[in-house]
């Protein structure tokens, strides 16, 4: 049990801590033991669970063991327990000191078969280098454990969850959200999904999926309060702080930062405190100046606390200072009055040259800060333009796809009348034939009744052919770049048209598929003023995801399901309404306000570019009308065209 425990801890800068009861076990059975192996070792499994809540306790705890095993020369106890004393420096924000205890003896460990050891020590460098911003020396100890062949799911959730932590660091984004999606499909893991929601969180807030973010947040602050782990709590609570300020919610990032610095100060995490009172130092910068400065003070003490050198520098500045004030003392006490005067010369002089130095570097600043901007100005200069290009090949992609759809149903519609002219060309052939031996005979009656029916044939065949022109012409004036003018059509005919083409053209896609078509129009609305290619482009697109939506929907239910397709048209007081309405699987509610966005779909990757109905929306307003949609998940969708009729012709 207490190996799995050190198994379970080894590769994360967070992660679950066993009971109390647990601890205060190890620590009697400690006490209670000779000075053995088993007595060495539970004070390192103490030590283990102690530095998440209280690392400087653990510290003390792990120190004896290391006391206990040099005196018995115990190699396995002095190992463990180094590793043990490592963690602690690492929980108190003592970097180095982790990684010089840990480092001298890794060529030593890497051959060795103690799999607990070896893990233990490459997650102590790889949080210690972590937590420094080495952020690519961390990430090699991590792979290097993540090549260890483990069938413990709850280790390699965790060990997941780091890696993707680190490739986001770094900027290798396609990688960390690769990892994080892998970590959060393993089954949950008591008292250890925590962390991997804390970092499910922070990637997420970093790729602006705010949702996801804030909702993994909330689970890990769950986790951490569950597990009593103080240490990763606050930083979680650190990470939602700095997603509500990137949120401009200053009062959510304030409540969080506080939380955390309220957990992190009595436990004396440097690193978790110092990260509080930065966000609060920022919180407070705009509206309460004092604060600020408290918080940023606070903060750099804690800093120099972690990092040694910023440390140092502060102490050699302290101690200029000191010695400079104690000679200007012992000047001014030293010298007469007419010396006071020429030092007081002096520091007017000083005062000058240091307003203007400091004059000087402040239009420095502002001259760099004004190439900065201009720089930033035209890479987004820049992005703008790329982004226009993009969104205009994707148009043009979306016209073309919509054209391929189209071609599809023409073809099958236009074999129709062709298929009929052939036919009355062959019969008026043979009745060309008859007519010619009746003549022959002087049967003139029936020269004269062969005669109509050839009549009627042609009359037919003239009727079929222009019906495969229409078509035809239809067709071109899709393809062709829209003139923008209006033109008198009637909606009917254009709606039913459509209809056809689009549903022929899954038809064609799909010789399997078939659908109930209903249509419903309204005769007295007569012919309206509208672009034709515009209006017949988002009809097309309306009956295609209606036909898209019932052939899903068949395919869920292919026994009891009849999909059905219908379109009306209606003229009511001053509005002419279009509804387009299936029985498919519907739009679930939460999305129904972003269908209409630009590149938003709910088609499969490859299957929709999201601009069809996008576009669809700004070619009706462009028209004087709207598009609106209601629509029930599993039930169906309806969409409705509604234009001024005001557009109507006479």
């Amino acid at each position: 049990m207490k190996k799995l425990l050190v198994f379970l801890l080894l590769f994360t800068a967070t992660f679950a801590h066993s009971q109390q009861t647990e601890i205060d076990s190890l620590l009697q059975d400690a006490k209670n033991t000779k000075v053995d192996t088993t007595r060495i070792l539970d004070l390192a499994y103490v030590t283990l669970d102690l530095r998440f809540s209280n690392p400087e306790k653990g510290f003390l705890y792990s120190n004896e063991g290391l006391k206990l095993a040099n005196k018995i020369d115990y190699l396995k106890g002095q190992e463990y327990c180094k590793v043990a004393i490592a963690w602690c420096e690492w929980g108190m924000g003592n970097y180095t000191e982790a990684i010089e205890l840990i480092l001298p003896f890794m060529k030593e460990i890497d051959g060795s078969d103690d799999f607990i050891l070896k893990s233990s020590c490459l997650g102590v460098l790889a949080s210690a280098y972590r937590d420094q911003g080495f952020y690519s020396e961390a990430l090699k100890y991590v792979l290097k454990g993540m090549r260890f062949k483990s069938n413990d799911i709850a280790h390699t959730k965790l060990i997941t969850a780091s890696a993707a932590n680190l490739y986001m660091e770094i900027g290798n984004i396609d990688s960390a959200k690769r990892l994080l999606h892998e970590a959060l499909r393993y089954p949950v893991a008591p008292g250890n999904d925590g962390y991997v929601y804390s970092m499910a969180g922070k990637i997420y807030s970093r790729i602006k999926q705010n949702d996801s973010a804030l909702l993994y947040y909330h689970l890990g602050i769950l986790e951490e309060q569950k597990d009593s782990n103080v240490k990763d709590l606050a930083g979680v609570y650190n990470g939602i702080a700095t997603f509500f300020y990137t949120q401009a919610m200053r009062d959510s990032a304030i409540f969080y930062a506080r939380e955390a610095k309220s957990i992190s100060d009595p436990q004396k995490f440097v690193k978790e405190t110092m990260d509080a009172n930065l966000l609060l130092a920022e919180a407070f910068d705009k509206v309460n100046a004092d604060s600020a400065l408290y918080y940023y003070k606070k903060a750099m003490v804690a800093k120099d606390t972690l990092y040694s050198q910023g440390k140092q520098h502060q102490i050699l500045n302290f101690q200029f200072k000191q010695e400079l004030q104690q000679q200007q003392i012992e000047n001014e006490q030293a010298q007469n009055k007419k010396q006071e005067k020429i030092y007081l010369l002096l520091v007017i002089v000083l005062i000058f040259i240091i307003v203007a130095f400091s004059l000087f570097r402040n239009i420095k600043h502002k001259q760099e800060a004004n190439i900065l901007l201009q720089e930033e100005k035209q890479k987004v200069e820049r992005t703008l333009s790329e982004l226009k290009s993009t969104q205009q090949q994707l148009i043009q992609a979306e016209k073309m796809a919509s054209l391929g759809e189209l071609t599809a149903g023409i073809a099958h519609e236009i074999q129709n009348p062709l298929n009929f002219v052939n036919n009355f060309s062959d019969v008026n052939k043979e009745l060309l034939q008859e007519l010619k031996e009746e003549a022959d005979k002087g049967n003139i009656e029936d020269v004269k009744a062969i005669a109509d029916d050839v009549i009627g044939n042609e009359e037919k065949i003239n009727h079929h052919g222009k019906r495969a022109d229409a078509i035809v012409k239809g067709m071109l004036q899709h393809s062709r770049q829209s003139s923008g003018q209006k033109e008198p059509i009637d909606i009917n005919a254009l709606a039913d048209e459509y209809l056809r083409l689009s549903y022929h053209g899954l038809r064609a896609k799909d010789k399997n598929f078939n659908a109930e078509i209903k249509t419903d129009f309204d005769e007295s609305i007569g012919k309206i003023n509208i672009i034709p290619q515009d209006i017949g482009r988002v009809f097309l697109n309306l009956f295609n995801n209606a036909f898209y939506a019932v052939n899903e929907q068949k395919t869920l239910n292919p026994v009891s399901f009849n999909p059905t397709v219908s379109v009306k048209t209606e003229k009511c007081d001053d509005k002419i309404y279009i509804n387009v309405k299936d029985n498919g699987n519907g739009i679930p509610q939460k999305i129904v306000d972003k269908i209409f966005q630009p590149f938003f779909t709910t088609k499969p990757t490859g299957e929709g570019t999201g601009l069809g109905l996008s576009l669809s929306y700004d070619i009706i307003r462009a028209q004087g009308g709207t598009l609106k949609v209601e629509s029930t998940e599993g039930e169906g969708s309806e969409f409705i065209i509604i234009m001024p009729a005001d557009l109507a012709v006479g």
